[in-house]
């Protein structure tokens, strides 16, 4: 099992451990229940992940016409003219355990959703199957979808099993026979081609390599406050090597550095203080849309937001923050029920600053609460219940100050239960 930074949730865990601990779980409240079944806890370590990850995809790469990296422990590949399929699988699976030590899984199909049905199928029964299946004959195929439970199925998660076994979709196999037109109409466009994939109709390609990032950061949060310099000089020479690792990697040349390091806002004792007086919330809002809250605008801000996601399907729900009256400039944090994860899309928050950051939410989860800090130059997000966080430096303009609630789709709620303008710490 593997807890996230500063060993706050659970963010991995073997297929043994998955029976006694959910994912997310604080470590705290589990202790105890880890002694007794033996578990054995680790602390990330993401430059060994990312260096491991990088390994196994070039293996990959050197046996394969063209890979798409999905993420850091799984990638679909091109097997477009190649004739022997499981040799290659084979040979797929045994050249990584060879190069890196890591058993993997090797899914082969027709679209990428039955690749990952294979994929499971692989890991699920590897004693029987050596750990690779391929599912291109329709005999297989279909064994495969019948002996498989919806939930398993690449983008179907609790809420949406729920509506599908209220329709008798069952298995895999349901959901390909199920009639896409109508579950466009029930739900989304994700959810119809995902059975469009699953009946062997490939509808998600393969994508492109990303071109070579503009801007490369490499952050992260210290354990616990630091009095002293040499461990902060430590970090910045750590973080500047890896960086310029990134920037070789692509190719690329650097024209500009820029070091920031900041006091981390979330210390209850230092906000208390910083508090001013509280400001009025909103009640429970679901409406496709968006919002303004008059009463919730400024650049020094603690929000808590609230969202109800039962319920929620498909479709985005959350709030916009420091929005500029002419549309031009907000900062986007909302839940992204296809994709089942919290997303802080900051695309339109400024100079200097572009992209999306993103955390996965456990498809159990019926409700998130969210502490959210801005100040003039930066956001930073916390689950209430500690399991994730999200930051990201911001450049709007001094005029965009405006909050706003959104919802898209069908289903979930979203409120600002309590917000505070913040004082300044210096004063």
């Amino acid at each position: 099992m593997v807890l996230s930074n500063n060993d706050g949730c659970v963010i991995a865990r073997s297929a043994d451990a998955k029976p006694f601990v959910k994912m997310g779980e604080p470590y705290f409240q589990i202790k105890a229940k880890l002694r007794q079944h033996g578990i054995v806890p680790f602390s990330s370590n993401y430059a060994l992940y990312g260096d491991m990850s990088e390994r196994v995809m070039t293996v990959i790469e050197s046996l394969v016409p063209a890979v798409e990296v999905y993420s850091i422990d799984e990638a679909f590949a091109d097997l477009t003219g190649i004739k022997n399929l499981d040799g290659l699988g084979r040979q797929i699976r045994n050249q990584v355990l060879r190069s890196t030590g890591i058993p993997v899984g090797v899914g082969i199909a027709h679209t990428k959703t039955l690749s990952k049905l294979a994929n499971h199928t692989a890991k699920r029964l590897q004693a029987q199957t050596g750990g690779v299946v391929n599912i291109c004959d329709s005999t297989k195929r279909d064994w495969v979808l019948r002996n498989t439970d919806v939930s398993e199925v690449w983008g179907v998660g609790r809420r949406m099993k729920l509506h599908l076994d209220a329709m008798g979709i069952k298995t895999a196999m349901d959901l390909a026979k199920a009639d896409p037109w109508t579950l466009r109409k029930n739900f989304s466009v994700v959810i119809e081609k995902t059975a469009r994939e699953l009946a062997g109709t490939p509808c998600l390609e393969l994508d492109e390599p990303d071109p070579p990032k503009q801007e490369i950061c490499c952050s992260r949060m210290f354990g616990q406050r630091l009095k002293e310099l040499p461990p902060i000089k430590e970090a910045v020479a750590t973080y500047t090597q890896r960086a310029a690792e990134k920037l070789r990697a692509q190719q690329s040349l650097c024209k500009k550095i820029r070091v920031s390091i900041r006091t981390g806002m979330f210390n209850p004792e230092v906000l208390t203080a910083l508090r001013m007086t509280q400001l009025p919330g909103t009640p429970w809002w679901g409406a496709s849309g968006t919002r303004w809250v008059p009463e919730v605008n400024g650049d020094m801000l603690e929000i808590h937001v609230h969202l109800d996601l039962l319920g929620c399907t498909d479709g985005h729900l959350g709030v916009a923050l420091r929005c500029s009256d002419d549309g031009r400039e907000e900062t986007l944090l909302y839940y992204d029920a296809s994709l089942q994860r919290l997303v802080l899309d900051r695309s339109r928050s400024g100079a200097q600053v572009t992209g999306q950051r993103s955390v996965s939410i456990d498809p159990t989860q019926e409700r998130l609460e969210l502490r959210v800090f801005l100040d003039r130059s930066s956001i930073e997000v916390f689950d209430e219940n500690g399991r994730f966080s999200l930051s990201s430096r911001l450049y709007p303009r001094s005029d965009s100050l405006g909050v706003k609630l959104l919802a898209s789709g069908s289903g979930g709620r979203v409120s600002i239960a309590k917000a505070w303008p913040l004082g300044s710490a210096w004063s």
